[in-house]
């Protein structure tokens, strides 16, 4: 779980640093391209790496980062639906763990 959000991390501070050295060129937005392809594989692949409960901060900042960083909204999209699909579960399952215990 640490080495995704070391892996995180370290893809952000990527992409602002070329951003800072080629704000709008070809380099970046291809860069934006190339990262938003592999978070979108990740996410859809190995979903379970992002899931940490109850907080889930690696997806929240995964969304953050999507939003902030004018990715197209199919990167915040999964995200969003990944972090409702998590908290939908957990809260079904943590529900369903106490029914027997009356």
């Amino acid at each position: 779980m640490m080495m995704m959000m070391m892996m995180m991390m370290l893809m952000m501070m990527l992409i602002w640093m070329i951003k800072v050295a080629h704000d709008q060129s070809m380099t970046f937005i291809n860069t934006c391209r190339s990262l938003k392809t592999v978070l979108s594989v990740w996410l859809e692949t190995y979903p379970n790496d992002f899931r940490e409960a109850p907080a889930y901060s690696t997806l929240t900042s995964l969304l953050q980062f999507a939003l902030c960083n004018a990715f197209d909204n199919d990167m915040a999209q999964k995200a969003r639906d990944q972090l409702i699909a998590f908290r939908d579960h957990d809260s079904s399952e943590h529900i369903s763990s106490g029914l027997g215990m009356c």
